[in-house]
């Protein structure tokens, strides 16, 4: 596959192909009793990786069930269709079921499995180290039925490490590795789309299209997570727009989501999260946050414990200045947001 639309051009090369295809018969009108037909495929995915595709299939009308499995699969060889500059490393590995059938004119869809990803790494095109690293992610117990529901039983992250730098300027890493292209870098066919929407909308107006908001992913399907866990989480903060720079990390971060959804059962979503500020600061945070979809809500109660005053020294010379030699901190809070009003209780 060469694609020269894309900056730098693409080339995505599937080896090792191999193709075995039983009694595939199309029309099955005036066959009765014709047993589905089955295909079998297996290829090595551009830069390793394995992949393979297992098809029993009758075709009028159109059933298919279908398992897919995908092993050690890399993310680089597709980073120029990313629409963002920072550059992905990992490997990715799953399995599936799979039910996709027309019945009485609609296309219904199914599949159940589970997703592992490892070795991930996120980092700004040029920097020497990256500033999202994880050892291992894992998406147990998917469940999904197009177009009703889709769950997922637990979304795991092991090991995440996050690097976060503010520059002199005052600018962000990840939001300058995040940021979508600017016009002057986007795909001759990004373009395209983009002026084809845009007279689309124009004609639309101009006919006075009055149409009905359609409803959205949120509206026409149940999404649900059971758990969302973080294990053994570490983050690092630098800030080099005070002198000397101020640098604090949090490790042995561990965070539990539960009941992530977009139901409307009357439950919030709760959070629980544990960590180290400092190598012996105590943070502990727990709360209920908003239902997918929902206005933003969060009600989030922490607590602080025997934070070294002395290292935030660089802000409270800049500030105050005034030094801090020694000290400790102990902080009960209480945060509450609703919509776009937030109210802090400090202690």
């Amino acid at each position: 596959w060469n694609d020269l639309a894309m900056t730098p051009a693409t080339v995505l090369t599937v080896s090792d192909i191999s193709v075995t295809a039983r009694r595939l018969l199309w029309p099955t009108v005036g066959n009765p009793g014709t047993r589905p037909g089955t295909l079998r495929i297996t290829a090595g995915l551009p830069g390793g990786g394995l992949f393979l595709v297992e098809v029993r299939a009758s075709f009028d009308p159109l059933d298919l069930t279908f398992k897919i499995s995908m092993l050690d699969a890399p993310i680089e060889p597709y980073q120029t269709y990313m629409p963002f500059a920072a550059q992905f490393k990992g490997l990715f590995s799953g399995d599936s079921d799979n039910h996709v059938k027309i019945e009485n004119g609609k296309l219904m869809a199914a599949s159940q499995g589970n997703g592992y990803a490892k070795h991930i790494e996120v980092r700004e095109p040029g920097a020497e180290n990256p500033a999202f690293t994880l050892e291992r992610m894992e998406i147990r117990g998917v469940d999904f039925s197009w177009p009703n529901y889709a769950f997922v039983n637990l979304v795991s992250l092991l090991r995440p490490e996050i690097r976060v730098e503010r520059a002199g300027d005052g600018t962000l890493n990840l939001r300058r590795m995040f940021e979508p292209k600017r016009v002057g870098e986007k795909t001759e066919r990004e373009r395209k789309e983009e002026e084809e929407k845009k007279k689309e909308e124009e004609r639309k107006a101009a006919r006075g299209a009055a149409e009905e908001k359609k409803p959205g992913l949120m509206e026409s399907m149940v999404l649900d997570f059971d758990q969302i866990v973080i294990e053994e989480g570490y983050t690092r903060f630098l800030d080099q727009t005070t002198k000397p720079p101020f640098s604090q990390d949090i490790g042995h971060l561990a965070l539990t989501v539960r009941n992530l959804s977009n139901t409307r059962d009357g439950r919030r979503s709760t959070l629980a999260l544990q960590g180290i500020v400092g190598g012996d600061a105590a943070l502990e945070m727990r709360g209920q946050l908003s239902r997918l979809g929902e206005d933003l809500f969060a009600d989030l109660v922490g607590e602080l414990r025997d934070f070294s005053v002395a290292s935030a020294k660089p802000y409270a010379e800049s500030m105050l200045a005034w030094g801090v030699k020694e000290g400790k901190l102990g902080l009960r809070m209480h945060y509450r947001v609703e919509h776009d009003r937030l109210t802090g209780e400090n202690e």
